[in-house]
């Protein structure tokens, strides 16, 4: 999380590897036998970062039905869930007739180390002194967003496993 002009390729890559490649191939694992048994149910936990999230949509973006945008200093982030979102709902058309169901849980913010284990350019941090004055205001402003939404609206695990359980 930061700039988008302080993250490093390989970090790119890394997050696209887990979020996006490492969701894939997990599904690509098991869905064989799955077809092969006709039957099988698919979920994967995605993000509202994947699905919505705050501040305006470029001005020139074509969407229709919901409104869909990512959050601010999260683009690779929320580039790897677009990604998983578009997946699973082009799977969801081909997965029925193999009576196999896709549910797709896109989750807010939700209590776990995600913050603490996150890679992000925190304040002080020399990197940020090649980030121009203003962007580097709405970072500050930003991350004081972040850690009062999550110490104020995440979600418990508990909740995300009882959403799971539900039939489809």
């Amino acid at each position: 999380m930061g700039p988008l002009e302080l993250q490093s390729v390989d970090t790119m890559r890394q997050i696209l590897e887990v979020n996006l490649l490492g969701t894939l191939q997990t599904i690509q694992a098991f869905l064989p036998d799955m077809k092969a048994r006709s039957q099988g149910r698919i979920l994967v936990t995605g993000s509202v970062g994947g699905l919505h999230g705050e501040g305006p949509r470029p001005h020139n973006a074509v969407h229709q039905g919901e409104e869909s945008h990512g959050f601010p200093f999260n683009e690779v982030y929320c580039a790897s869930k677009f990604a998983i979102e578009g997946a699973c709902e082009s799977l969801a058309i081909i997965l029925p007739h193999f009576n196999i169901h896709m549910s797709l849980i896109e989750c807010g913010p939700v209590n776990t180390d995600f913050l603490d284990n996150q890679q992000k350019a925190e304040l002080g941090d020399p990197a940020l002194e090649r980030v121009d004055a203003p962007t580097l205001d709405l970072y500050e402003k930003y991350l004081r967003h972040c850690t009062a939404m999550f110490q104020n609206a995440a979600q418990d695990t508990e909740d995300i496993v009882k959403v799971s359980a539900l039939p489809e």
